[in-house]
């Protein structure tokens, strides 16, 4: 079998890593989402506290 070209395997490397860092920014944004949550939690439960 003969050995793939360095652009077909530049090419899937660069398809590889896309995949990844689109992996990456969704579980960043999925992260960011839970600590803004979070704070909104800790917020109301602040503002209960106060009343």
């Amino acid at each position: 079998m003969p050995e793939k070209s360095t652009a077909g395997k530049n090419a899937i490397r660069i398809k590889e890593e896309s995949i990844l860092f689109k992996i990456l920014r969704l579980l960043a944004e999925e992260h960011l989402i839970s600590l803004e949550e979070e704070l909104k939690g800790k917020e109301l439960l602040q503002k209960e506290a106060e009343v």
